[in-house]
């Protein structure tokens, strides 16, 4: 397991980094924004600052109105492997800690999941839907799949939507939707939303996640979609021999969508750019690189149009959904 970090120098960042340990989790050091007032090292533990700070996963433990600055000077670094430790994840952490360090029998059985690609589970994932100023309403009723809740994007440049939010509250660029369209959505949740994970959708797309795909992804790090494949799969590697039969049953094609912490996926991009290696799929990146890959089972009709032979195959299944809708009335 790799390294740690722990983001602070004071008595919440010890404590954090002791219960850190406790679950397992190697702590390399703490680190300050700056050295002034700090001191130069916590037990036998060394403290230095962001400047110096390695490419590794950063726990901020400081109190939480500093949490959005932090953040703000990691990503400014291009360090996006990082958790915020807020209120509840310093009491479970804390709870978890004094019950095995010292046996108090009044605190129950508890686990914290701080294992390498598997961030925290605290709270659900939540997918903002960006519903355009200028949408026009659906002719027919349309249901999101739990977790989505509806945001109309560039409310500061008209009248406000019936939608579950609008981009315009709190801390927002709503005035610039005209330039940045569905991006005034992003910024309003990156800038407002406390949900533990965070994903955006389009209102007039369909968006397929079930609950099975959201569950892989909060609690192993990542969900591939597969689809069960309907032949033989063979290897070949120049094309005219074949290298290699493998048993049907364990073949699948890896389709979208493939879903993963963005911290992770993004240390492994920057990974394989440094390496001078290209990848077009992410579930092949990651294998590549030794992450593991959760796999939950799709539908066959989960597809993306490429060419004229994937464009008159979705026409066909629209066709076959609509009498199906005509005979169910």
């Amino acid at each position: 397991m790799e390294p740690c970090f722990v983001y602070g120098a004071q008595a919440t960042a010890y404590g954090i980094a002791k219960a850190l340990e406790r679950e397992g989790r190697e702590v390399a050091g703490y680190v300050v924004t700056d050295m002034a007032g700090n001191p130069s090292c916590l037990e036998d533990k060394r403290v230095i600052p962001v400047s110096r700070l390695p490419e590794a996963r950063v726990y901020v433990a400081v109190p939480e109105y500093l949490h959005r600055e932090i953040v703000g000077i990691l990503e400014g670094r291009g360090l996006l492997d990082y958790i915020c430790v807020d209120s509840e994840l310093e009491y479970r952490l804390m709870k978890s800690y004094y019950r095995g360090a010292y046996g108090l029998g009044f605190l129950p059985e508890e686990s914290v999941a701080l294992t390498e690609g598997k961030a925290p589970r605290r709270g659900l994932l939540r997918i903002y839907v960006a519903k355009s100023l200028h949408d026009k309403p659906l002719q027919g009723p349309v249901s999101f799949p739990a977790g989505c809740v509806t945001v109309q994007a560039g409310t500061a440049l008209g009248a406000a939507m019936a939608t579950d939010f609008h981009d315009n509250e709190g801390e927002n660029i709503s005035d610039r939707n005209g330039c940045y369209d569905e991006l005034t959505v992003t910024y309003w949740a990156w800038k407002n939303s406390k949900a533990a994970v965070k994903g955006i959708a389009h209102y007039r797309c369909c968006l397929m996640i079930t609950a099975a795909e959201r569950e892989a992804l909060l609690e192993h790090g990542s969900a591939i979609t597969p689809e069960s494949v309907r032949e033989s799969v063979v290897e070949s590697s120049d094309g005219k021999n074949i290298a290699h039969v493998p048993l049907r049953e364990h073949m699948y094609v890896a389709k979208a969508p493939q879903s993963f912490y963005f911290g992770d996926i993004y240390r492994l991009y920057r990974q394989a750019l440094a390496d001078g290696r290209k990848f077009v799929d992410s579930a092949h990146l990651c294998h590549s690189y030794g992450f593991p890959l959760h796999l939950i089972k799709g539908p066959r009709h989960n597809m993306k149009i490429t060419d004229p032979l994937d464009y008159y195959m979705c026409c066909a299944i629209f066709d076959v959904k609509e009498r199906e809708a005509i005979w169910e009335k």
